[in-house]
């Protein structure tokens, strides 16, 4: 982690003003390193905790939604399950860090903006 412990310092600093962070770059230069430092320096800032979603075991896009569920926890949606989903997470306060992206940019994007704009939770 030589070096980057002002971008570090800066991401803790900037998170609980901007509710979403998106860590960009080729693959290999440490994006997830600093984000699960940065997650590490927040331990107990997030009432309900921080949750690391893995994206790269999954082969769907179709996966994440069901995937995010069980690990949070919660039942899994049926009905509009993006939007039951967020309903569901409406009395949450947590981080939730998204690694390993390789499903449409689209797909995640949606499922982000949705959860932002429904539920207390910061995304990084």
């Amino acid at each position: 982690m030589l070096g980057r412990q002002a971008l570090i310092e800066s991401l803790v600093h900037q998170l609980p003003r901007h509710r979403f962070i998106t860590l960009t770059g080729a693959g290999g230069i440490g994006k997830t390193t600093v984000a699960l430092r940065v997650a590490e320096l927040l331990i107990g800032r997030y009432r309900d905790g921080i949750r690391l979603l893995d994206l790269a075991p999954l082969s769907q896009p179709s996966m994440i939604v069901p995937n995010l569920a069980a690990l949070l926890e919660l039942p899994p949606p049926s009905h509009e399950p993006l939007a039951s989903l967020a309903g569901l997470l409406r009395e949450r306060q947590m981080l939730l860090v998204i690694d390993k992206l390789r499903a449409p940019a689209r797909r995640i994007a949606l499922i982000s903006e949705t959860l932002l704009r429904n539920a207390p939770i910061c995304t990084f």
